[in-house]
């Protein structure tokens, strides 16, 4: 309750007993033990000093006043009460002494456990309850229970004591449906308070905050369940709002609907430049875009992990969902790039869902770029810049499956209009099923189209990769020299059969030295237009001579421990939670050709 509800019931309760002191002893002032309990109970009890409970400092104020009553009292026929009462309170007060002499000490030590247990014993002699037993002592002491007298002065106290336990402020908002009022217990961080009432409403709600000169608006981001009350994280969406509430002590609640935007939670501890983390308020999933405003648009997040955590505070605990999201950065519309945002987000930046893109808005493919797909659960798109493409390679990577095929195939159909492009395949895929043609010597001297170079089972396909890379290098080489060079793209399919990791052959196998050589060939292949595009099941099994060499980066569904230690060190975090999650044609990409700063999860197009 604020604090004219607490002056208004404080003096209701003070007006019954000095009626009830008047009507019995002729005088509201009086020496009786029962009265000087009523007064004491009154003015220390809950109203004022003691909303929750007892700390060892008021422990030993009450139990010193209660044994002081005990003293003066007359001891008619409560003298073994008295004696009994005098005992714990005496008890109570050396353990209120101990404790507040022990101080706070966090240290696992026989005599700080002995403090922390004395400390919650005490709760026990708050002023309602010790105040309570004098008083009811005092009155048998002054008027016996036959009388009618004993029983309208008790009446009186309970009256008094109902008063005090009872929340009148929230009983009446809730009666008259008026909003909730609450208690402002502290702030955590620049814009979150703590806010603690009878009842409030669940994670997820956006309120009406007002305390009658200012009004604003907010999330709730936790509720935590006490014995008596709720307590919750509020977030307020302008700083200078949360610190007027603070300021207020008080204010109301009122669950809203509002149109716009959703919020999602706020920026908590930990957050980085590349990396968001806020508690969850809704349900999300893998891949899904968040955003936080700001003055140069909606930076965008795409949720990577989410785990469990406990939050607590002041008597209660709660389990959460904390969020972990990566930053893609701000999305042009005109260039259609996501650009990365180069710092932070402020402490307490309200989390919202992105703004939606019109898919009529999105062209089908700008100029010399290659429509992959849209970022997951949304309608933003990622392409692959053909020209930069060009200028170095590419690895798809992935299991069985996932797509890589049919993302080569649309590659190579549109990089053969302006490109020439030839396959080297092992399993006769791209002629039987793609209806590719054969390739030709005669096709490398072409500037456009496609065709496939298969390799017979009964020759080394290490050996016949590098014959055809080394050959096709003499070719571009002569045109380069003469000022005509022409673009060529070699797209090797099951790459690991072509270029198998060294490493992972005996020394002098089939293979095993051309292997080595064409990853060192394709350090300076770029110079003379050629681009190697990579497409495996396994990183592990393929030379890294070569995979290290490929900047632009596709990834599948992976779940290979050694594929996923690499494609961390080349992605970045991302990588490790989002690669074994991800469905059936979604991937992660990354690289100079991609119109994304960073790794981001797309879903590719069929």
């Amino acid at each position: 309750m604020n604090i004219r509800w607490r002056i208004g019931i404080l003096s209701l309760q003070l007006i019954l007993l000095f009626a009830v002191s008047y009507f019995y002893t002729d005088s509201v002032i009086s020496g009786e033990i029962w009265y000087l309990s009523g007064l004491f109970a009154i003015i220390l009890g809950t109203q004022l000093f003691e909303p929750f409970y007892s700390t060892p400092r008021d422990a030993f104020g009450n139990s010193l006043a209660v044994l002081l009553l005990a003293y003066f009292s007359p001891k008619t026929s409560t003298e073994i009460g008295w004696i009994i009462f005098s005992i714990v309170a005496g008890l109570s007060f050396s353990l209120a002494l101990f404790a507040m002499l022990s101080g706070r000490n966090d240290e696992d030590t026989t005599f700080s456990r002995l403090a922390k247990s004395a400390s919650i014993l005490v709760r026990k002699a708050n002023a309602l309850t010790y105040y309570s037993i004098t008083f009811w002592l005092g009155l048998i002491d002054f008027r016996s229970p036959s009388t009618s007298d004993f029983w309208v002065i008790g009446a009186a106290w309970a009256a008094i004591a109902v008063l005090s336990t009872t929340n009148w402020e929230g009983l009446w908002a809730a009666a008259k449906g008026k909003p909730i009022l609450s208690r402002v217990e502290a702030m955590i961080g620049p814009s979150i308070l703590l806010v603690s009432a009878p009842h409030l409403p669940k994670p997820g709600t956006k309120v009406k905050l007002h305390d009658g000169s200012r009004v604003a608006n907010g999330l709730v981001i936790t509720r935590i369940l006490r014995s008596k009350d709720a307590l919750i994280h509020l977030h307020v969406v302008k700083q200078d709002d949360a610190d007027h509430f603070l300021r207020g002590g008080s204010l109301s609640l009122e669950s809203i609907t509002e149109s716009g935007n959703s919020l999602l939670g706020s920026v908590q501890q930990e957050s980085t430049i590349p990396k968001l983390h806020f508690l969850a308020t809704q349900a999300h999933q893998l891949g899904q875009l968040v955003a936080v405003q700001s003055s140069q648009g909606e930076i965008l997040y795409q949720i990577t992990s989410a785990k469990i955590i406990q939050v607590v505070a002041k008597g209660g605990s709660h389990l959460v969902i904390e969020t972990s999201a990566a930053q893609l950065g701000i999305y042009d519309p005109v260039s259609h790039r996501v650009t990365r945002y180069r710092w932070v987000p402020g402490p307490g930046e309200p989390v919202i869902q992105p703004s939606k893109l019109d898919p009529a808005q999105v062209p089908v493919n700008p100029a010399n770029s290659l429509k992959l797909g849209c970022v997951i659960g949304s309608h933003i798109p990622m392409y692959l810049d053909i020209p930069l493409l060009c200028e170095g390679h590419l690895a798809i990577l992935g299991m069985t499956r996932m797509g890589k095929t049919t993302l080569a195939h649309r590659l190579a159909t549109m990089l053969s209009t302006s490109t020439r492009v030839t396959v080297l395949d092992l399993t006769g895929e791209y002629v039987s099923k793609r209806g590719y043609t054969i390739y030709t010597p005669a096709d490398d001297n072409n500037a456009t189209g496609v065709s496939v170079l298969e390799i017979p089972r009964s020759k080394i396909a290490a050996d016949e990769a590098y014959k055809y890379l080394e050959r096709l290098v003499g070719i571009a080489e002569a045109e380069y020299r003469a000022g005509t060079p022409h673009q060529r793209i070699v797209l090797i399919d099951e790459a690991h059969q072509f270029i198998p990791e060294p490493a992972g052959l005996g020394f002098n196998a089939p293979g095993r030295d051309n292997a080595y050589k064409f990853g060192m060939l394709m350090m300076q292949v770029r110079k003379y237009g050629i681009c190697i595009v990579l497409i495996s099941q396994r990183t592990a099994v393929v030379a890294k001579s070569a995979l290290s060499q490929c900047e632009n980066i596709i990834a599948f569904k992976n779940v290979d421990q050694t594929g996923l230690d690499y494609l961390e060190q080349v992605l970045g975090e991302i990588a490790r939670p989002i690669l074994p999650l991800l469905k059936q044609g979604e991937a992660l990409v990354s690289g100079p050709a991609i119109s994304s700063d960073t790794t981001v999860g797309v879903t590719i197009d069929p």
